[in-house]
């Protein structure tokens, strides 16, 4: 299977349909991702393994690619949360919604969150941990009141992940910058 195979494949899993929450007044919902799923089907969305190689990615909102640091996803829960984050930022370019790199970064994390929980359930159920690289880790304790049902972030459950994401090398100075969305034809 290609790698655009498997990235519609796990965008297309059931754990989908547990991200419901609104940051900021952009709402993430199962709906959200069918336009990311028709682009792939059409071919106006693709994929490459690209850069470093690792559980690492990035959505190029031109040309409307995911690169990512592996080829194939092959049931790895990490990666395949990475997938979700990625593909929240095709949806939202999908939507062409302005919105500044924290708001973008902060809905993205969130879905990662909250599809990796929901993939590992069970784990977690049996009062199990996992040790997360930031700002996946705050965004993963941030997620738990979206985990049962919709929930709109109030910026107070918000800060915690904000200041992780400009804590980061990579957003650091970046929070207030647009994200770039333009729209995938």
């Amino acid at each position: 299977m290609s790698l655009i195979q498997e990235i519609n494949r796990t965008i297309s899993t059931v754990h989908m349909q547990q991200l419901n929450f609104t940051v900021e007044g952009r709402n993430v919902t199962p709906s959200i991702y069918q336009p990311v799923r028709d682009k792939i089907s059409d071919g106006t969305i693709t994929a490459r393994r690209h850069g470093p190689a690792g559980v690492r990615g990035a959505w190029v909102y031109t040309p409307n690619r995911f690169d990512m640091g592996f080829e194939e996803v092959s049931g790895d829960t990490f990666k395949a949360a990475l997938v979700v984050h990625e593909s929240t930022h095709a949806a939202f370019d999908y939507i062409n919604q302005p919105m500044t790199v924290k708001v973008s970064e902060a809905l993205a994390y969130i879905a990662q969150a909250l599809w990796f929980y929901h993939d590992n359930k069970a784990h977690f159920d049996d009062n199990g941990t996992v040790e997360l690289d930031e700002p996946f880790s705050t965004a993963f304790t941030v997620s738990v009141p979206a985990r049962g049902g919709a929930h709109t972030f109030t910026g107070e459950e918000l800060a915690p992940l904000y200041a992780a994401l400009e804590s980061d090398s990579l957003y650091q100075g970046r929070d207030d910058d647009d994200a770039g969305n333009d729209g995938i034809a």
